[in-house]
């Protein structure tokens, strides 16, 4: 071990040397470099281990979505009577929340979910981050806040919210049913189509 700690040194003072050799030069630290010297760096490099393959990720979805239309939620606002309020979700909290925008004279409606906190177990900074969310909303509009089930504490209320691409917010868009009065689009930079996402490049070429 301590051999190749020194044989690491020598090769970074040889590097170093040699960009201060090249510094008034302008020649390549290569270039500044003996023989002997560019023989052992070249040898610390082969003697790397080769990177090993992580494990293959199989997930079908990750070639093709089957339905890219429900990942991406409605393409314009989908009305089916007017909201008596704004139902926030987590994915929400902000002033330029489509739904928000739209009625900004309603009051705004968060619920603290209690089933699904108790899952999660977020952080005590998560937590606090969100209460200073409600509380910048609350210094612009008026704003309640409830504990309990979504789905139970806006049961008897007409509501417009923004679509939100989690898997939990579909369970609660079915769960709420008739209670939603407006569905306002997620606000995509793009929106996601049916093609891979496994390689960034075909991602980009498909979404232009």
């Amino acid at each position: 071990r301590r051999e190749r700690d020194a044989e690491v040194k020598d090769i970074r003072e040889s590097f170093e040397a040699a960009y201060m050799g090249a510094a008034g030069s302008g020649m390549g630290s290569m270039g500044m470099m003996s023989m002997t010297e560019k023989k052992s760096a070249k040898k610390d490099i082969d003697d790397r281990p080769d990177p090993q393959p992580g494990p293959q990720v199989t997930e079908p979805l990750l070639r093709s979505d089957p339905d890219p239309t429900a990942t991406a939620g409605p393409g314009k606002v989908l009305v089916s009577g007017p909201p008596a309020a704004v139902w926030l979700t987590a994915e929400s909290l902000g002033s330029s929340d489509p739904a928000s925008v739209a009625n900004p004279e309603l009051p705004a409606v968060f619920v603290f979910d209690g089933p699904l906190l108790q899952r999660l177990s977020l952080s005590a900074n998560r937590l606090v981050f969100l209460t200073e969310c409600l509380a910048d909303l609350a210094a612009t509009r008026d704003l309640e806040i409830h504990l309990g089930r979504p789905a139970d504490v806006l049961a008897d209320r007409r509501v417009a919210v923004t679509f939100a691409p989690v898997p939990g917010f579909r369970r609660l868009e079915d769960a709420l049913g008739g209670s939603i009065a407006e569905l306002h689009p997620w606000p995509w930079l793009r929106r996601p189509h049916g093609g891979p996402i496994g390689s960034f490049s075909a991602w980009r070429k498909r979404a232009r």
